[in-house]
């Protein structure tokens, strides 16, 4: 395989990507988009979300990983941007990747809140991406919001003793027009209004043709909130299978963390679409 750094330009701002490709004498398949989570989780998830891109590469598909403005090493602050941008990032970067490989089928992967971005540009009526795979992708956006400023809290009263102030404190200023610190990233009160936006509730106007959705969650056990999503999936008119795997949260985990079988479930629901 051959794997390069590439970039081009998204709103006036610099786009690092990373490809990944068959060797030049293997045709492509087809094209898969990555995105990725924002905050903590996007360090954490990198090296598996590449992992992944390689098994996919090693079996004939091309993959384009990406930074949003404003995340990683793409150009611009954090609190600069908010969710409307990075989905334009994502139309950008797709019509990037299918201009350099015109004619083959496009998917797109998408994890956590990488994972509904992706899907919200899927399940638009003019999406390119005939096929969608979701890693436990957020539900609503603003719960998430909720959920990751409980987890600062919970972190700031391990490091600190004491919060230093409520996760209702923080929603309060953020509603009152105050931005807050999250772990280094400036989480606007912009940012928290779009997140709010973000819910994945069927019914669904538009799906893409053919899904996967994986939800990790402790002992494999069944989440309603992502039944709902398939069940909604597949009502559009599209098939959309689901799993759920005893696999650990690496996303929010450091250090090596083993996710085979996810990476295994993920290629072989892949390989069985060309069958």
């Amino acid at each position: 395989m051959v794997e390069s750094s590439v970039t081009w330009d998204s709103g006036g701002r610099q786009i690092i990507g990373f490809l990944q490709e068959p060797s030049p004498s293997v045709a492509a398949k087809g094209t898969w988009l990555v995105c990725h989570p924002i905050f903590e989780e996007r360090k954490a998830a990198q090296r598996i979300l590449v992992e992944t891109g390689r098994a996919l590469t090693a079996e004939g598909w091309v993959v384009l990983h990406f930074d949003y403005r404003g995340c990683g090493d793409s150009e611009g602050a954090f609190e600069c941007f908010s969710v409307s941008d990075w989905r334009e990032d994502i139309r950008i970067a797709s019509a990037w990747l299918a201009a350099r490989y015109s004619g083959l089928s496009r998917g797109i992967l998408g994890l956590r809140l990488g994972g509904t971005l992706a899907w919200v540009e899927a399940a638009t009526s003019d999406s390119p991406f005939t096929r969608a795979v979701l890693w436990s992708p957020i539900l609503h956006g603003q719960e998430y919001l909720a959920a990751e400023l409980r987890r600062k809290l919970m972190k700031e009263m391990l490091t600190f003793g004491a919060g230093r102030a409520t996760r209702d404190e923080w929603i309060r200023q953020l509603r009152e027009g105050q931005s807050v610190d999250f772990d280094g990233y400036c989480v606007t009160p912009t940012l928290e209004r779009d997140l709010g936006t973000l819910v994945a509730e069927p019914p669904f106007l538009h799906a893409p043709p053919e899904g996967l959705i994986v939800g990790l969650t402790p002992r494999g056990r069944s989440d309603p909130g992502l039944v709902r999503w398939a069940e909604g999936w597949r009502k559009s008119g599209g098939t959309c299978t689901l799993c759920f795997l005893a696999e650990p949260p690496f996303w929010s985990l450091i250090g090596l963390v083993p996710c085979e079988r996810l990476i295994r479930t993920t290629c072989e629901w892949i390989a069985n679409r060309l069958k």
